[in-house]
């Protein structure tokens, strides 16, 4: 990709940055239901499993389109934005144990482990786009509020 692939590559770095000082400075003043920016994990997997399903579905080869980079300046835009993103630290299956629960996490385990690329994909996917769709969804809100 050249000059774009590379400035991707250093937004991203240094965005990943940004938003790891940003979650240290605000670790004891944040609500731990969510975290305010795309976690760095979840950037990461989002790279790599689009990568690894480019390879499922079209081969060896390397990836032409500008898939890659444009994937890459919005991840690094999602990590140091404001957009809430949930934790998940507050499930406590361990203590509720809920029967609904343990039998949807073995069909989500399963399906998975048949087609892991697919899935992980899908996965990530649905997270990392799940809190712009959660704040336009605040904005139309407070929008008919008002109205």
């Amino acid at each position: 990709y050249g000059r774009i692939g590379w400035l991707g590559a250093f937004l991203y770095v240094i965005c990943g940055a940004l938003r790891l000082a940003r979650f240290n400075i605000q670790v004891d003043t944040v609500e731990k239901q969510f975290f305010k920016g795309l976690p760095i994990p979840a950037a990461a997997t989002m790279v790599a499993t689009t990568i690894l399903i480019h390879y499922k579905w079209f081969g060896s080869g390397t990836i032409k389109e500008f898939i890659i980079p444009i994937m890459t300046y919005v991840l690094a835009y999602l990590m140091v934005s404001n957009v809430q993103y949930l934790s998940f630290k507050d499930l406590d299956l361990v203590k509720k144990k809920p029967f609904h629960t343990l039998v949807f996490v073995v069909i989500l385990l399963t399906v998975v482990v048949a087609e892991p690329e697919i899935m992980l994909f899908l996965l990530i996917s649905l997270y990392v786009i799940s809190g712009p769709i959660a704040a336009l969804r605040r904005l139309s809100r407070k929008g008919a509020t008002e109205e």
